[in-house]
């Protein structure tokens, strides 16, 4: 499918009726001969027949609102989206990927969508899909300044810079590069208005920078390089964010206070290092949904205190007191 539709009128093929003759026509021996026919109109001064088709069609009108510049252009988009799903297809084929290149004004304009309204009261396209497309760096989106929705996901970037002139964005997808925790600074543009953020599968080896985020509901950075959460400089202030998952990293610490006024309804801590829970306890009033599965977890004795959970996920650690997964239970 084009990511562009062609606006245009085509007129519609008519067929030319066809009547039964009138009863005074004459019978086919007593009428004139093809070559009669013809004879006659070259001799004859009036207006010409409309020329048909085979078919008894009349052939199609000329749109006259279709210029030469509309052609043009939807030639480029066409051509554009026809890179932009050779792109996905490779991608979903597991076929040999494009090389990392720059992103281009032509790409960014075929992958809009979702009309909204900017700051100004303006109508404008809202969100940008440029997931799996080689990008190596996306400097012309600091241009589109009124994007909320940007989805750059399983590309080769290392830095997201330019997304800092873009104050209106709301929701940014980034998993699935290379980018390092300075991402967090680069992304301080939007601190006043980013509510979901994804980070999973980068290079970020700790959160610093995310509490410039204070409408932040969602953060997911799953499958980088954490080694521990710290009381300063990252979650302990952010008092939007009911969502959190840094499942797959190395995470063996965390600090105490380091969710003080988070108001966590779901955490994910599946797949780290961690031997206890009890620098959660300032949890154990909001949160509902934990995964600490495939830790060092030894003890239970934390979890019990947590009063409004409603699901725990606690395969694949070391315990070894049954008493306290029956208590859980009861």
């Amino acid at each position: 499918n084009s990511f562009c539709t062609l606006l245009g009128r085509r007129a519609s093929a008519c067929v030319m009726p066809t009547a039964a003759p009138p009863a005074d026509v004459a019978h086919d021996d007593e009428r004139p001969r093809a070559d009669d026919v013809e004879a006659a109109d070259a001799g004859d001064d009036g207006d010409e027949i409309p020329e048909t088709t085979a078919a008894g069609e009349e052939p199609e009108e000329e749109d006259p609102y279709y210029t030469e510049e509309m052609r043009q252009r939807n030639e480029e988009l066409d051509a554009v989206a026809a890179e932009i799903e050779a792109a996905y297809a490779a991608a979903l084929s597991g076929g040999e990927a494009a090389a990392p290149h720059a992103l281009s004004d032509k790409v960014v304009s075929a992958s809009l969508s979702n009309l909204g309204h900017n700051a100004e009261g303006r109508l404008v396209y809202t969100t940008a899909t440029l997931s799996s497309l080689s990008l190596a760096s996306v400097d012309v989106l600091a241009r589109f300044k009124h994007l909320q929705k940007i989805l750059l996901d399983q590309n080769h970037l290392e830095s997201v810079a330019p997304l800092s002139a873009c104050d209106s964005l709301v929701h940014v997808s980034l998993s699935g590069n290379r980018l390092t925790q300075s991402a967090f600074d680069e992304l301080a543009g939007a601190a006043d208005t980013l509510q979901f953020i994804d980070v999973s599968h980068n290079r970020l080896t700790s959160l610093h920078g995310v509490h410039q985020f204070r409408f932040l509901n969602t953060l997911l950075a799953e499958g980088n390089e954490i080694t521990e959460i710290k009381a300063t400089g990252q979650l302990a202030e952010l008092r939007s964010l009911w969502k959190l998952s840094v499942a797959g990293n190395r995470i063996a610490h965390v600090e105490s206070g380091s969710f003080r006024e988070c108001p966590l309804r779901l955490l994910d801590l599946s797949k780290n290092e961690l031997h206890d829970l009890h620098n959660l306890l300032d949890l154990t009033r909001t949160l509902t949904v934990l995964g600490v599965e495939d830790n060092a977890l030894m003890h239970l004795s934390d979890v019990v205190r947590f009063t409004e959970l409603s699901t725990v996920s606690l395969a694949g650690n070391n315990l070894y007191d049954m008493a306290e997964v029956h208590q859980l239970a009861s």
